[in-house]
């Protein structure tokens, strides 16, 4: 990328160089009628190059930014398998307790997003009077999802529970006030909705994981057990394992597969 915008910035400057270098070529003769000429390619090329410098300023953060990002996936060697279903499932206590065929807990952990994108959204507001209110992104799992993917716990529990939430580090910033510890937000009700309104209580803050951006850039995340819902059906199913389990996953993720479509 910042070689591509390095080419673009000579490309655009030249035909402004070969203009000054003319307009310098006639000064003698009409310095005066084309001074203010020259000043104005001058202040044009000066706007040029600050723009062109911005945008190389740009492209190298995000260069940085995707860097960073890949070296933060690095500490989670898993495999991923998506299964697609139509028109979709609904998930049962085994898939609720992380269990797949003859892999459990331990060895697997199930949601209905990949780890890296495809997160639903929802809109997340306090029920005091206070005026947080903020869209974040919700991961839907197996119970025991954080705990295989070895997330730091800032404070409470990393399991998940019917009508929990365990938010990330991103939202639970945004939500203490002065001199709050992010243990005071354990037991705390918030409201969200996806699709319909309801309520749901704290339970754990974890570190912000590398799904979507890292740093400044990370976004908000809450985890919530993955439940069945009265509205819709869940149309995918992720697996992450240890690479040595990737066919055994596979396997267990097939024969689910098709128990679902009988």
């Amino acid at each position: 990328v910042v070689v591509i915008c390095g080419f673009i910035l000579l490309c655009s400057l030249l035909p402004l160089w070969l203009l000054v270098g003319k307009t310098r070529f006639y000064r003698n003769r009409q310095a005066q009628s084309h001074r203010w000429q020259l000043q104005l390619l001058r202040s044009q090329l000066l706007l040029q190059a600050s723009v062109a410098g911005f945008v190389l300023l740009l492209a190298a953060s995000l260069q940085l930014l995707l860097w960073q990002q890949q070296q933060e996936m690095a500490k989670y060697p898993y495999s991923e398998i998506e299964a697609t279903l139509k028109p979709g499932y609904t998930p049962d206590a085994r898939l609720q307790q992380g269990q797949l065929g003859g892999l459990g807990p331990t060895q697997l952990a199930l949601s209905t997003s990949s780890f890296g994108n495809s997160f639903s959204t929802a809109m997340l507001s306090a029920l005091d009077d206070s005026e947080f209110s903020h869209n974040v992104f919700m991961v839907k799992s197996s119970e025991h999802y954080l705990t295989f993917l070895q997330a730091k716990v800032l404070a409470g529990s990393l399991e998940l529970a019917p009508n929990q939430l365990v938010l990330s580090q991103s939202v639970a910033d945004k939500l203490l006030q002065p001199g709050q510890r992010y243990a005071d937000l354990i037991g705390v009700d918030l409201a969200w909705q996806e699709p319909m309104p309801r309520n749901s209580r704290i339970s754990g803050i974890v570190a912000d994981l590398p799904h979507s951006g890292v740093g400044q850039q990370q976004q908000p995340m809450i985890y919530q057990l993955l439940q069945p819902n009265a509205f819709y059906q869940y149309p995918k199913l992720y697996v992450l394992t240890a690479p040595v389990l990737e066919d055994a996953g596979l396997d267990a993720l097939d024969e689910w597969a098709d128990q679902q479509s009988l």
